[in-house]
Protein backbone atom coordinates (compact mmCIF):
# COMPACT_ATOMS: atom_id res chain seq x y z
CA UNK A 1 0.00 0.00 0.00
CA UNK A 2 1.43 3.14 -1.21
CA UNK A 3 0.20 5.14 2.81
CA UNK A 4 2.19 1.80 4.75
CA UNK A 5 6.29 3.29 5.50
CA UNK A 6 8.46 2.19 3.00
CA UNK A 7 10.42 -0.32 5.03
CA UNK A 8 6.99 -2.16 6.14
CA UNK A 9 6.19 -1.98 2.51
CA UNK A 10 10.08 -3.22 1.43
CA UNK A 11 9.34 -6.53 4.05
CA UNK A 12 5.59 -7.44 2.76
CA UNK A 13 7.37 -6.94 -0.78
CA UNK A 14 9.83 -9.01 -0.09
CA UNK A 15 8.04 -11.30 1.56
CA UNK A 16 5.90 -12.03 -0.85
CA UNK A 17 8.25 -12.40 -3.57
CA UNK A 18 10.28 -14.90 -1.78
CA UNK A 19 7.26 -17.38 -1.52
CA UNK A 20 5.87 -16.69 -5.26
CA UNK A 21 7.03 -20.11 -6.13
CA UNK A 22 4.39 -21.46 -3.56
CA UNK A 23 1.39 -18.57 -4.26
CA UNK A 24 -1.45 -19.40 -5.96
CA UNK A 25 -1.09 -16.42 -8.41
CA UNK A 26 0.74 -18.51 -10.84
CA UNK A 27 -0.15 -20.11 -13.78
CA UNK A 28 2.23 -22.70 -16.11
CA UNK A 29 2.47 -24.97 -18.51
CA UNK A 30 4.90 -27.41 -20.23
CA UNK A 31 6.09 -27.50 -23.23
CA UNK A 32 9.13 -29.11 -25.00
CA UNK A 33 10.89 -29.62 -22.00
CA UNK A 34 10.54 -26.17 -20.83
CA UNK A 35 8.18 -24.65 -17.52
CA UNK A 36 7.09 -21.70 -18.49
CA UNK A 37 5.07 -19.87 -15.47
CA UNK A 38 4.33 -15.93 -14.60
CA UNK A 39 3.85 -15.16 -10.80
CA UNK A 40 2.58 -11.80 -9.51
CA UNK A 41 2.57 -9.75 -6.21
CA UNK A 42 -1.21 -9.67 -6.18
CA UNK A 43 -3.44 -9.07 -9.60
CA UNK A 44 -4.29 -5.38 -7.71
CA UNK A 45 -2.14 -2.82 -9.40
CA UNK A 46 -3.11 1.07 -10.13
CA UNK A 47 -3.02 3.01 -13.21
CA UNK A 48 0.36 4.85 -13.63
CA UNK A 49 2.37 2.30 -11.52
CA UNK A 50 4.58 -0.36 -12.23
CA UNK A 51 2.89 -3.53 -13.24
CA UNK A 52 5.88 -6.11 -11.84
CA UNK A 53 5.06 -9.63 -12.50
CA UNK A 54 7.74 -12.75 -12.57
CA UNK A 55 8.73 -14.37 -15.43
CA UNK A 56 10.08 -18.37 -14.72
CA UNK A 57 11.44 -20.58 -17.07
CA UNK A 58 12.54 -23.75 -16.10
CA UNK A 59 13.60 -27.06 -17.65
CA UNK A 60 11.62 -30.00 -16.03
CA UNK A 61 13.60 -32.45 -18.22
CA UNK A 62 16.46 -34.95 -17.48
CA UNK A 63 18.29 -33.53 -20.71
CA UNK A 64 20.29 -30.64 -21.22
CA UNK A 65 18.78 -27.97 -23.45
CA UNK A 66 20.92 -25.08 -25.36
CA UNK A 67 19.66 -21.61 -25.17
CA UNK A 68 22.78 -20.51 -27.27
CA UNK A 69 20.37 -17.32 -28.59
CA UNK A 70 18.13 -16.61 -26.12
CA UNK A 71 14.65 -16.95 -25.07
CA UNK A 72 12.29 -13.92 -26.40
CA UNK A 73 10.68 -14.19 -23.40
CA UNK A 74 9.48 -10.31 -23.35
CA UNK A 75 8.28 -10.62 -26.98
CA UNK A 76 6.25 -13.75 -26.46
CA UNK A 77 4.04 -12.48 -23.71
CA UNK A 78 0.54 -11.58 -25.01
CA UNK A 79 -2.29 -9.58 -23.45
CA UNK A 80 -5.60 -10.01 -23.54
CA UNK A 81 -8.98 -8.34 -22.73
CA UNK A 82 -12.52 -9.79 -22.34
CA UNK A 83 -13.07 -11.90 -25.61
CA UNK A 84 -10.69 -9.60 -27.62
CA UNK A 85 -7.47 -11.73 -28.83
CA UNK A 86 -4.38 -11.60 -27.59
CA UNK A 87 -1.91 -8.91 -28.44
CA UNK A 88 1.81 -9.31 -28.56
CA UNK A 89 4.06 -5.62 -27.44
CA UNK A 90 4.04 -3.30 -29.68
CA UNK A 91 7.75 -2.60 -28.42
CA UNK A 92 10.49 -4.61 -26.55
CA UNK A 93 13.90 -4.02 -25.27
CA UNK A 94 16.30 -5.90 -27.44
CA UNK A 95 17.31 -9.41 -26.44
CA UNK A 96 20.46 -10.04 -25.15
CA UNK A 97 21.26 -13.42 -25.11
CA UNK A 98 23.97 -12.92 -22.31
CA UNK A 99 21.64 -12.11 -19.69
CA UNK A 100 20.13 -16.02 -20.08
CA UNK A 101 21.76 -19.42 -19.36
CA UNK A 102 23.72 -20.45 -22.60
CA UNK A 103 22.20 -23.90 -21.76
CA UNK A 104 19.13 -25.45 -19.59
CA UNK A 105 20.54 -28.36 -17.27
CA UNK A 106 18.02 -30.64 -16.06
CA UNK A 107 16.13 -28.81 -13.24
CA UNK A 108 17.90 -25.51 -13.73
CA UNK A 109 15.51 -22.29 -14.55
CA UNK A 110 15.91 -18.52 -15.29
CA UNK A 111 14.16 -15.86 -13.73
CA UNK A 112 13.08 -12.19 -14.59
CA UNK A 113 11.02 -9.66 -13.05
CA UNK A 114 9.61 -7.26 -15.67
CA UNK A 115 7.27 -4.16 -15.83
CA UNK A 116 4.78 -5.12 -17.93
CA UNK A 117 3.11 -2.02 -17.86
CA UNK A 118 6.17 -0.50 -20.18
CA UNK A 119 5.41 -3.05 -22.40
CA UNK A 120 1.80 -2.54 -23.04
CA UNK A 121 0.16 0.84 -23.26
CA UNK A 122 -3.35 -1.14 -22.90
CA UNK A 123 -2.38 -1.07 -18.79
CA UNK A 124 -2.74 2.49 -19.15
CA UNK A 125 -6.60 2.01 -18.86
CA UNK A 126 -8.74 0.48 -15.64
CA UNK A 127 -9.91 -3.07 -16.05
CA UNK A 128 -9.24 -6.50 -16.13
CA UNK A 129 -6.43 -8.39 -18.55
CA UNK A 130 -5.31 -11.48 -18.77
CA UNK A 131 -1.71 -12.11 -19.66
CA UNK A 132 0.39 -15.22 -20.55
CA UNK A 133 3.62 -16.30 -22.55
CA UNK A 134 2.88 -17.39 -26.38
CA UNK A 135 5.30 -18.98 -28.34
CA UNK A 136 6.32 -21.87 -29.99
CA UNK A 137 8.36 -23.25 -28.00
CA UNK A 138 7.32 -21.66 -24.70
CA UNK A 139 3.61 -21.37 -23.32
CA UNK A 140 2.21 -20.63 -20.00
CA UNK A 141 -1.40 -20.29 -18.90
CA UNK A 142 -3.15 -16.74 -18.56
CA UNK A 143 -2.69 -14.96 -15.28
CA UNK A 144 -5.52 -12.20 -14.63
CA UNK A 145 -4.33 -8.63 -13.67
CA UNK A 146 -6.43 -5.69 -12.66
CA UNK A 147 -5.78 -2.26 -13.12
CA UNK A 148 -7.77 0.41 -11.01
CA UNK A 149 -7.91 3.96 -11.22
CA UNK A 150 -5.22 5.89 -9.14
CA UNK A 151 -5.61 6.91 -5.55
CA UNK A 152 -6.83 10.59 -6.45
CA UNK A 153 -5.27 12.92 -3.21
CA UNK A 154 -7.60 15.89 -4.43
CA UNK A 155 -10.81 13.71 -4.26
CA UNK A 156 -13.14 12.51 -1.94
CA UNK A 157 -14.23 8.85 -1.35
CA UNK A 158 -16.94 7.18 0.24
CA UNK A 159 -17.19 3.43 0.71
CA UNK A 160 -20.62 1.06 0.31
CA UNK A 161 -20.22 -2.11 2.90
CA UNK A 162 -22.79 -5.23 1.23
CA UNK A 163 -24.04 -7.13 4.18
CA UNK A 164 -26.81 -9.27 4.08
CA UNK A 165 -28.82 -7.22 6.13
CA UNK A 166 -28.60 -4.22 3.69
CA UNK A 167 -25.78 -1.76 2.81
CA UNK A 168 -24.13 0.78 4.89
CA UNK A 169 -22.34 3.72 3.19
CA UNK A 170 -20.22 5.71 5.11
CA UNK A 171 -17.94 9.35 3.89
CA UNK A 172 -14.30 8.75 4.42
CA UNK A 173 -12.48 11.72 6.23
CA UNK A 174 -9.35 11.83 3.84
CA UNK A 175 -8.72 14.96 5.22
CA UNK A 176 -8.92 13.79 9.04
CA UNK A 177 -7.02 10.60 8.43
CA UNK A 178 -5.44 10.58 4.75
CA UNK A 179 -3.12 7.15 5.59
CA UNK A 180 -6.41 5.16 6.94
CA UNK A 181 -8.46 6.62 4.10
CA UNK A 182 -5.96 5.22 1.44
CA UNK A 183 -5.70 2.07 3.35
CA UNK A 184 -8.82 1.24 3.22
CA UNK A 185 -9.14 2.42 -0.52
CA UNK A 186 -6.64 0.30 -0.90
CA UNK A 187 -7.62 -2.89 0.46
CA UNK A 188 -11.27 -2.34 -0.35
CA UNK A 189 -10.32 -2.24 -4.42
CA UNK A 190 -8.05 -5.33 -4.01
CA UNK A 191 -11.02 -7.13 -3.06
CA UNK A 192 -9.62 -7.54 0.32
CA UNK A 193 -12.80 -7.33 2.92
CA UNK A 194 -15.06 -9.32 0.22
CA UNK A 195 -16.32 -12.54 2.02
CA UNK A 196 -14.21 -11.29 5.35
CA UNK A 197 -16.38 -11.59 8.82
CA UNK A 198 -17.97 -8.94 11.24
CA UNK A 199 -16.43 -10.78 14.22
CA UNK A 200 -17.38 -8.82 17.02
CA UNK A 201 -21.15 -7.26 17.53
CA UNK A 202 -21.46 -5.63 21.10
CA UNK A 203 -24.42 -3.91 21.04
CA UNK A 204 -24.72 -0.54 21.66
CA UNK A 205 -20.95 0.02 21.88
CA UNK A 206 -19.38 -1.08 18.63
CA UNK A 207 -19.03 -3.94 15.53
CA UNK A 208 -15.46 -5.04 14.67
CA UNK A 209 -15.29 -6.06 11.32
CA UNK A 210 -11.99 -7.23 9.03
CA UNK A 211 -11.39 -10.51 10.20
CA UNK A 212 -10.38 -12.91 7.90
CA UNK A 213 -11.12 -15.71 9.86
CA UNK A 214 -13.59 -16.92 12.80
CA UNK A 215 -10.73 -17.39 15.28
CA UNK A 216 -8.73 -13.99 13.78
CA UNK A 217 -5.88 -15.06 13.06
CA UNK A 218 -5.09 -14.04 9.70
CA UNK A 219 -3.93 -10.72 9.12
CA UNK A 220 -1.14 -8.82 6.63
CA UNK A 221 2.07 -7.47 8.00
CA UNK A 222 1.63 -3.78 8.16
CA UNK A 223 0.22 -1.20 11.08
CA UNK A 224 -0.41 1.75 10.61
CA UNK A 225 0.45 5.01 12.83
CA UNK A 226 -2.53 5.64 14.74
CA UNK A 227 -4.29 9.54 13.19
CA UNK A 228 -6.11 11.29 16.43
CA UNK A 229 -8.14 13.62 15.26
CA UNK A 230 -10.54 16.20 16.44
CA UNK A 231 -13.28 13.87 15.35
CA UNK A 232 -15.34 12.62 18.24
CA UNK A 233 -16.77 8.52 18.42
CA UNK A 234 -20.61 9.00 17.97
CA UNK A 235 -22.95 6.20 16.43
CA UNK A 236 -21.96 5.33 13.55
CA UNK A 237 -17.95 6.64 13.29
CA UNK A 238 -15.66 4.10 11.50
CA UNK A 239 -12.33 3.83 12.84
CA UNK A 240 -9.41 2.05 13.36
CA UNK A 241 -7.96 -1.11 15.50
CA UNK A 242 -5.48 -0.67 17.54
CA UNK A 243 -2.83 -3.43 18.00
CA UNK A 244 -2.55 -2.47 21.69
CA UNK A 245 -3.57 0.14 24.19
CA UNK A 246 -0.28 1.96 23.49
CA UNK A 247 0.64 0.64 19.49
CA UNK A 248 0.32 1.19 16.18
CA UNK A 249 -3.27 0.66 14.23
CA UNK A 250 -4.09 -3.00 12.74
CA UNK A 251 -3.99 -1.80 9.72
CA UNK A 252 -6.81 -4.71 8.50
CA UNK A 253 -9.45 -4.53 10.96
CA UNK A 254 -12.53 -1.73 11.48
CA UNK A 255 -14.86 -0.62 14.42
CA UNK A 256 -18.60 0.70 13.98
CA UNK A 257 -20.14 2.44 16.90
CA UNK A 258 -22.85 1.92 18.28
CA UNK A 259 -22.97 4.92 20.76
CA UNK A 260 -20.93 7.84 22.00
CA UNK A 261 -17.83 6.16 22.72
CA UNK A 262 -15.73 9.37 24.89
CA UNK A 263 -13.18 6.67 26.22
CA UNK A 264 -11.99 6.19 22.16
CA UNK A 265 -12.01 9.43 21.18
CA UNK A 266 -7.81 10.80 20.63
CA UNK A 267 -7.23 6.93 20.86
CA UNK A 268 -8.96 5.16 17.81
CA UNK A 269 -8.48 7.08 14.47
CA UNK A 270 -11.33 8.00 12.77
CA UNK A 271 -11.82 8.11 8.82
CA UNK A 272 -15.42 7.64 8.09
CA UNK A 273 -19.10 8.77 9.24
CA UNK A 274 -22.32 6.92 8.21
CA UNK A 275 -24.23 8.67 5.75
CA UNK A 276 -26.75 6.13 4.98
CA UNK A 277 -27.64 2.35 6.12
CA UNK A 278 -29.00 3.07 9.43
CA UNK A 279 -31.96 0.37 9.24
CA UNK A 280 -28.98 -2.15 8.00
CA UNK A 281 -26.80 -0.73 11.36
CA UNK A 282 -29.58 -1.65 13.72
CA UNK A 283 -30.04 -4.81 12.14
CA UNK A 284 -26.46 -5.95 12.27
CA UNK A 285 -26.56 -4.58 15.77
CA UNK A 286 -29.32 -7.15 17.14
CA UNK A 287 -27.24 -10.25 15.68
CA UNK A 288 -27.49 -12.95 18.06
CA UNK A 289 -23.91 -13.32 19.98
CA UNK A 290 -21.91 -15.28 23.00
CA UNK A 291 -22.05 -12.22 25.04
CA UNK A 292 -20.11 -12.46 28.02
CA UNK A 293 -20.45 -16.08 28.29
CA UNK A 294 -17.99 -17.27 26.68
CA UNK A 295 -14.96 -16.43 24.74
CA UNK A 296 -14.36 -15.27 22.43
CA UNK A 297 -16.88 -12.34 23.50
CA UNK A 298 -19.57 -10.84 21.58
CA UNK A 299 -18.54 -13.46 18.68
CA UNK A 300 -22.10 -13.49 16.40
CA UNK A 301 -23.77 -17.29 16.68
CA UNK A 302 -23.88 -17.33 12.63
CA UNK A 303 -21.59 -16.03 10.54
CA UNK A 304 -22.24 -12.52 9.78
CA UNK A 305 -20.22 -11.70 6.65
CA UNK A 306 -19.13 -8.24 4.49
CA UNK A 307 -19.93 -9.64 0.76
CA UNK A 308 -18.19 -6.69 -0.63
CA UNK A 309 -16.85 -3.29 -0.63
CA UNK A 310 -17.53 -0.35 -3.01
CA UNK A 311 -15.26 2.37 -3.39
CA UNK A 312 -16.80 5.30 -4.54
CA UNK A 313 -14.71 8.63 -5.82
CA UNK A 314 -15.59 11.72 -6.60
CA UNK A 315 -13.67 14.86 -7.37
CA UNK A 316 -13.84 17.14 -4.63
CA UNK A 317 -14.06 20.53 -6.86
CA UNK A 318 -16.33 19.20 -9.45
CA UNK A 319 -18.92 16.92 -7.01
CA UNK A 320 -21.92 17.62 -9.14
CA UNK A 321 -20.62 17.51 -12.55
CA UNK A 322 -18.87 13.73 -12.88
CA UNK A 323 -20.35 10.40 -12.41
CA UNK A 324 -18.96 8.21 -9.65
CA UNK A 325 -16.28 6.05 -10.63
CA UNK A 326 -15.99 2.17 -9.16
CA UNK A 327 -13.53 0.33 -8.00
CA UNK A 328 -11.66 0.10 -11.25
CA UNK A 329 -12.27 3.54 -12.13
CA UNK A 330 -14.95 2.83 -14.63
CA UNK A 331 -18.50 5.00 -14.08
CA UNK A 332 -21.78 3.47 -12.66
Amino acid sequence: MRCVPNSARLVVVAMAFLMLSAAPLSAQQETDGLTARIDTWGRYYRVGEPVLVRILVENHTEETISNAGGLPILASLELSQGEAPGKKAASVPTLDPATQPQVFAPGAGHVMVADVAKLFPELGTPGFYHLRIQADNMVSESIELMLAHPYNEDADYSATLKTDHGDLTFDLLASEAPDHVRNFVDLARQGYYDGSLFHVIASGEFIMGGSQSEDDTRSIPYVLPSENTDVTHERGTLSSVRTSPDGPDNAVQFIIDLDRKPEFDGSLSVFGKLRSGEDTLKALEGTATSLKNFQPFFKPLKDVVLRKVVITEKPREENSDKPDKDATGGTR
